[in-house]
């Protein structure tokens, strides 16, 4: 009996031994990984993964994120080498990665010439300070990353924009934004010789370009972005452009303009319009001489183009007390003019919802003198709204005097009555052309009096798209900056690249760059309150349960061999 008893125990190890074997091999052929977090944190989207096994030679990534930092920084450390493990398990040889410290076993004059180095490759260094040895310290690190690919570079930062935002929010945020940051780094290398174009407007007044130079210059990673006047060649706006952008402007458009852009439409070209109904500017109110300005209708002569495509912009102008501040001059501290951040209701501050996934996740957007967007009746079009203002929302029409009295008015519901406005609209379908009879250009192309299935987004704010630029250091601030209150509005930018990628049909960005997690920080009243019992929990259930465990098994094996 003892030795079948001892064969059946060396059948099952032997059957032990080969089960894990056969696994072992299994592991070796194929990858598999179940993801059980509900917003699919260690899940890659299809289009990554499409990427990664399309890869025809080895891309080199190098992190630069490497040695002691405090744990906040280790902890974006650690998740970017396991998004690096998952880019690898599907791109297999071809995608390489190693984490350096480029400042490690390098003496003063090195590690200056290494920093030299890292700047002009266009890294951004960033200063942590920390405790060590019971005093302070900094310490210069590159939290980001190079990929080399087909003979070209393209840097990748890992720490998102840290500027007004709590730097644990702004840390998560960054971890959300891996796999876009390195995928989109990717895309930007292995599709270079191929990005397809987008057109940008002028000749209208539009925006200068420096002004939208942080929108544009992230745009060209993507896309060949060509500056094309609309006037009178009637041939210059061909379907070679995948979008055109028309931002700001503020002159009159002719009939040959129209007819340039509209019949662009009818062959399945897409427009994202930014246009400002209304003009005014703060410019116009501190160079007044008084305390206000006048907001007029600016008729840019496209009414009928947009009545005819399925919307109006109004001649209103959005006060919203969910707002961006302006400093405002509120006394003297002796002679010099004593200055506060206080809310400006026609600096309406957008936080979209889930309504629709171009503006889902994007974050706060910051507007400046915007209108309201309507929708018409239009057959075969599909409208959707992308943004919409607070619930507390109040909508004079123009023209209104601006006054900045108005900084200390108080947004009571009864007078601000007017909630959830429409500021953004996408509409898609096939659009009738505002030329239909009526005498035309002539023009090489086919008239045509209906588009074929195409789409356009319609703003009702140009300001959308305008960074700040500072005149000292002449060059443009991050679109989505406030330099003056120091606060980010990131959904600034995200937004407008989800609509120029989804007109474009580069819809496969949008996913990644809305990709957020849920951000599960202690509660610190909590763990004030209750941390000693936790803590004290957790050293001795553990114990506890180990003792009762070995009671209970010593107890059952006495009893089960004093029986045999």
């Amino acid at each position: 009996m003892l030795q079948q008893r001892k064969w059946r125990h060396l059948a099952s190890f032997g059957l032990l031994l080969g089960l894990v074997f056969i696994l072992n091999l299994l592991s070796q052929t194929g990858f598999f990984r179940i993801d059980l977090t509900q917003e699919g944190r260690y899940s890659l989207s299809d289009s990554t993964v499409a990427m990664l096994e399309s890869m025809e030679e080895p891309a080199i990534i190098t992190v630069y994120l490497e040695g002691d930092f405090p744990a906040n920084f280790k902890r974006l450390r650690n998740a970017t080498q396991e998004l690096l493990d998952e880019f690898r398990s599907y791109g297999g040889s071809n995608l390489q990665y190693r984490f350096v410290d480029p400042f490690a076993g390098k003496n003063k004059e090195e590690q200056a010439q290494m920093y030299q180095e890292l700047i002009e490759k266009g890294l951004k260094p960033f200063t942590v300070a920390f405790t060590e040895q019971g005093g302070s310290q900094q310490k210069m690190i590159f939290p980001e990353a190079i990929i080399a690919y087909r003979g070209r570079e393209t840097r990748v930062p890992l720490l998102q924009n840290q500027q007004g935002r709590d730097p644990e929010v702004a840390l998560n945020q960054s971890i959300e934004q891996l796999e876009f940051a390195f995928a989109s780094g990717l895309y930007k290398l292995h599709t270079y010789e191929s990005r397809p174009k987008v057109a940008l407007s002028f000749g209208h007044g539009e925006l200068p370009q420096g002004l939208m130079a942080d929108f544009l210059e992230t745009l060209k990673d993507y896309y060949v972005v060509e500056a094309v006047e609309i006037k009178n060649d009637l041939e210059i706006l061909t379907q070679a452009y995948r979008c055109l952008i028309v931002a700001k402007p503020y002159q009159a458009f002719d009939d040959a303009s129209k007819f340039i852009i509209d019949q662009y439409i009818m062959h399945g070209g897409r427009v994202l319009w930014l246009v400002d109904p209304v003009l005014t500017s703060m410019d116009s109110l501190r160079t007044s001489g008084l305390s206000y300005t006048v907001a007029v209708p600016q008729d840019l002569n496209l009414n009928d183009m947009f009545f005819r495509y399925g919307f109006r912009l109004n001649y209103d102008l959005v006060q919203d007390a969910r707002c961006a501040f302006i400093p405002v001059v509120t006394g003297m501290d002796g002679d010099q003019p004593r200055e506060e951040l206080l809310p400006w209701f026609y600096f309406p501050v957008v936080v979209p919802g889930t309504q629709h996934f171009l503006s889902e996740n994007v974050g706060p957007i910051r507007l400046e003198f915007a209108s309201t967007v309507d929708t018409v009746k239009s057959p075969g079009i599909q409208k959707s709204v992308l943004l919409t203002s607070s619930d507390l929302t109040r909508v004079p029409k123009a023209p209104t005097r601006v006054a900045l009295q108005s900084v200390s008015e108080i947004p009571v519901p009864e007078r601000f009555n007017q909630p959830n406005r429409t500021l953004a609209v996408l509409l898609e379908g096939r659009f009738s052309s505002a030329f239909q009879q009526r005498i035309v250009p002539k023009s090489n192309k086919p008239f045509k009096a209906e588009s074929e299935p195409t789409r356009m987004i319609a703003v009702a704010d140009g300001d959308i798209v305008k960074n700040k630029f500072s005149a000292s250091r002449q060059q443009p601030f991050p679109l989505g900056l406030d330099p003056v209150s120091g606060v980010y509005y990131p959904g600034n930018k995200n937004f407008l690249l989800n609509c120029v990628n989804y007109l474009a049909d580069d819809g496969w960005f949008i996913p990644l760059r809305n990709k957020r997690f849920q951000i599960r920080l202690l509660n610190r009243k909590a763990v004030e309150e209750k941390g000693r019992s936790w803590q004290t929990f957790n050293v001795v259930f553990p114990l506890a349960f180990m003792l009762a465990f070995a009671f209970l098994f010593n107890f059952v094996r006495n009893r089960r061999f004093r029986s045999q």
